[in-house]
């Protein structure tokens, strides 16, 4: 009823998506830091957000950065990267993962974040779903997307121009900054505490057989909407259900390429579809796991 200009979308899970099209029918703005809106939602989401004439600028750390960089370069892009701090079990041995406690992995070394998404740092299955959220925040191909293990957490994005030249943004690792940032674009607000980008910075490329949800993410981008929609849910379910202690930490993946590999639709025109196969992920996921 108030029309308002802006509107900051930090509701968590999918329940955000129908939350983020009612905001986006009254505001001008989305600051959206709900990227189930976007991998749930993906171009029906888009389509109904532009319909509304309303933008998004993203609060996601590595989105924001990425969107600050490709402001005046959209079109040079080689490769766009977002960076992963690897979680609190990155050093761990593989052959560990699947005794590894909640406990343990709930202690973050750079962010201090709700348990789902610091579990799925650990697993990068946030970071699977950050490459989803990529694609079609920026409309650039999945070939394009890379992710680089970055454990001091100060370098939030890069881009790849096609003259070889690469582009970083780096800060503090502090979300008032992306959030400032999203709710004052196109100026710039000053804030008290300046960044030195001095000391070591290290980016290496992820071991893929410890984090085989990235691989996943892909594979769920190329095989369309339900398979998005499935890759969301189930995480959600099996993150819970390890936190719960119902299953190891490994199960998370086992759990969720098991429910994805049922097959979902291709194409979800409205939020209705959405929300059906969402709750028939969610269903089978817990029963799933009740067999375990």
């Amino acid at each position: 009823s108030t029309n308002p200009d802006i509107v900051i979308v930090g509701i968590s899970g999918f329940v955000g998506l129908k939350y983020a099209l009612l905001a986006a029918k009254y505001s001008k703005r989305l600051c959206l830091a709900n990227k189930e809106s976007i991998i749930a939602g993906g171009n029906f989401f888009f389509d109904s957000v532009k319909s509304y004439g309303c933008e998004i600028i993203p609060v996601d750390s590595e989105h924001n950065a990425v969107f600050q960089l490709l402001d005046s370069e959209r079109s040079d892009i080689a490769a766009i990267y977002i960076t992963a701090s690897g979680g609190a079990i990155r050093d761990l041995p593989i052959e560990k993962l699947k005794d590894v406690t909640p406990e343990v992995v709930l202690k973050h070394p750079v962010w201090a974040m709700g348990a789902r998404i610091t579990v799925d740092s650990s697993s990068m299955f946030n970071k699977g779903l950050e490459i989803m959220e990529a694609h079609f925040l920026f409309n650039i191909e999945q070939e394009k997307i890379r992710v680089l293990v970055h454990p001091e957490g100060k370098i939030h994005g890069m881009i790849s121009l096609k003259d070889g030249t690469v582009k970083a943004l780096l800060s503090h690792a502090d979300m008032r900054l992306p959030i400032i940032h999203a709710l004052s674009y196109p100026e710039r607000v000053k804030v008290l505490e300046e960044f030195e980008p001095s000391g070591i910075f290290n980016l290496f490329l992820p071991d893929h057989q410890r984090y085989p949800a990235l691989d996943l993410a892909y594979d769920c981008l190329k095989d369309g909407d339900g398979a998005r929609v499935a890759y969301n849910a189930a995480d959600e379910i099996a993150v819970q259900a390890f936190l719960e202690r119902k299953i190891g930490f490994t199960k998370i993946y086992e759990t969720v390429s098991k429910v994805i590999d049922k097959g979902w639709p291709k194409v979800l025109n409205d939020y209705e579809s959405i929300d059906n196969i969402d709750g028939k992920v969610r269903k089978l996921t817990l029963e799933m796991i009740n067999k375990c």
